[in-house]
């Protein structure tokens, strides 16, 4: 036989228990909640730098004289990946001038030497066998 004593605490227990499981169970939730909240602020600040940097490569335009002015941050990640964007901007910015004088030069190179672009001729001047002229150069010449 069970003592009156044991009883009482053996029954309470049970009758506590829900509680007991129903208070675990709001705990987990607002930890979980907070766990959420906290990692989306965090994240937002940790990742701020990144977006920012985002943001003036979205805008970047090759046609501009300047360089990009990437965002100072004190993350050292975030500072090796602006130096290495300035320098590929920069890089991208120098081959566009380049590219575009060397296009802007072409016809006047190719009228300095009396040819329309289409007129000039292969370096090598050797001809297609068995053709009278390239229908790309306008030569119609017969050989």
């Amino acid at each position: 036989m069970v003592p009156d004593n044991d009883l009482l605490l053996h029954s309470s227990f049970y009758q506590l228990m829900p509680g007991v499981v129903d208070s675990f169970k709001w705990i987990f939730l607002l930890l979980l909640v907070l766990v959420v909240i906290s990692a989306g602020l965090i994240s937002k600040y940790i990742l701020a730098p990144f977006k920012r940097t985002l943001r003036v490569i979205q805008s970047f335009d090759l046609k501009q004289k300047t360089a990009i002015r990437l965002p100072d941050t004190r993350t050292s990640e975030f500072r090796e990946l602006n130096v290495f964007l300035q320098k590929m901007t920069e890089k991208a910015r120098e081959d566009y001038q380049s590219l575009k004088e060397f296009t802007e030069n072409t016809p006047r190179a190719a009228d300095a030497y009396g040819h329309h672009p289409r007129q000039i001729r292969p370096a090598n001047g050797i001809r297609h066998p068995g053709r009278t002229g390239h229908p790309y150069c306008g030569d119609a010449e017969r050989p």
